[in-house]
């Protein structure tokens, strides 16, 4: 059986990573939202059909940004909340291997 060990600090790089990864999701929708508005000065009504399609995928590509930024912002708290309990831990168990400690 292979062991298994965590280190709290490799686990809150990995928390901060998402909330990175959370911010890069609204930053990429600001930016799809503004190329929205030049598509129809650009182009005109003649182009409104397109428009309208164009809209209706910004639309779900909006929604599928912020739910993958709201998992990452799940995620990274978990993963800090999982850090924070494995150092609890290890301190317990600290404190119990030196309370069985015997004196020289």
């Amino acid at each position: 059986m292979t062991e298994f060990h965590v280190v709290p600090s490799h686990v809150e790089e990995l928390a901060t990573a998402q909330e990175d990864a959370a911010g890069e999701m609204a930053t990429a929708r600001t930016k799809a939202n503004e190329d929205r508005g030049m598509f129809l000065y650009e182009h005109g009504l003649v182009c409104a059909a397109t428009y309208v399609a164009y809209t209706e995928m910004e639309n779900a590509r909006n929604n599928a940004a912020e739910l993958t930024r709201q998992v990452s912002i799940a995620l990274a708290a978990n993963l800090n909340k999982a850090a924070e309990e494995y150092r609890k831990a290890d301190a317990v168990i600290a404190e119990n291997l030196d309370k069985q400690m015997l004196p020289r």
